[in-house]
């Protein structure tokens, strides 16, 4: 236990009943697809714990939380096996997209999911999966690698993180940068960007110099 005592901070508190209450509303509404992703119930979450009175809680800690709990309540782990059904189905949208004929991997993973319905071996996939099977299959077939240019709406994502990561980059034990980035690139697959991990988090740190007048 930290030796409170002696001065030290605690950097874990427990969760009290009153949180995990609340918690488990949110794991059961995410595990029955009522959010599109785990960070949108995350952010729901905590501003229900907010309204009760609660302690303040990192979005990092409530997402990982209410991952597992839902992943308890019935929800898919993003890394479980994909069935031959499944990809077989999920081929037939990529190579339509592969073929332009989607305006964005977002809406092409949205008629993936309705091509797929609970046709897995335990129930629905999520769309962030179904939108990585998509993507990567169309570049298999010959869809271009190039990256655009940044758009304003993606600029306007990428600051609004930024702002958040300023507000709790002293917080060192959340990972506040990490956190930004994967929350930044959720938010734009949401939206049905096209961009990967690694080009948010050096396109995050690029902008926050050239907002600060560095670069």
């Amino acid at each position: 236990m930290p030796d409170v005592e002696a001065g030290r901070t605690p950097t874990h508190t427990h969760w009290s009943r009153q949180e995990v209450g609340i918690l488990d509303r949110f794991a059961r509404a995410l595990a029955s697809d009522r959010y599109p992703s785990v960070e949108a119930a995350a952010t729901a979450c905590r501003l229900a714990m907010r309204d009760a009175g609660l302690p303040g809680r990192s979005q990092y800690g409530v997402r990982g939380r209410l991952r597992k709990q839902a992943e308890s309540f019935g929800r898919l782990r993003r890394d479980r096996f994909w069935t031959a059904g499944e990809l077989r189905r999920l081929a037939r949208i990529a190579s339509d997209y592969a073929a332009g004929l989607y305006p964005n991997v977002g809406s092409a993973a949205a008629a993936g999911l309705r091509a797929l319905g609970r046709a897995g071996p335990k129930g629905r996939r999520t769309r962030s999966g179904v939108q990585r099977i998509i993507f990567d299959r169309a570049h298999d077939l010959g869809r271009p690698k190039r990256w655009r240019y940044w758009t304003e709406a993606e600029n306007r994502m990428c600051d609004s993180w930024l702002r958040w990561y300023e507000r709790h980059r002293s917080v060192r034990r959340y990972r506040p940068s990490r956190e930004a980035i994967a929350g930044f690139r959720e938010e734009l697959q949401n939206a049905g960007y096209e961009r990967t991990l690694y080009a948010c988090g050096t396109y995050f740190y690029k902008r926050r110099l050239r907002l600060m007048g560095i670069a």
